[in-house]
């Protein structure tokens, strides 16, 4: 039968392996926050049509669309 000595350094044991699992976590974790983040590619950004593009894409009624055809 173990003993309340035994029990207490086994429990001592079980926090310093917890303790060590936890450092190594912390290690990687700041490796991690270390690192420089990696680069995204920018979005292509649509281009924007001038007034004169506009002017020239007029919307077209149906009668219109009908004649054309």
């Amino acid at each position: 039968m173990k003993t309340s000595i035994d029990r207490i350094r086994g429990k001592i044991a079980e926090l310093g392996a917890k303790i060590a699992d936890l450092r190594i976590a912390e290690r990687e974790l700041e490796a991690l926050d270390a690192a420089p983040a990696p680069r995204t590619r920018s979005k292509v950004k649509a281009k924007r049509k001038s007034p004169a593009d506009v002017a020239t894409i007029a919307p077209q009624t149906v009668g219109a669309a009908i004649t054309d055809v």
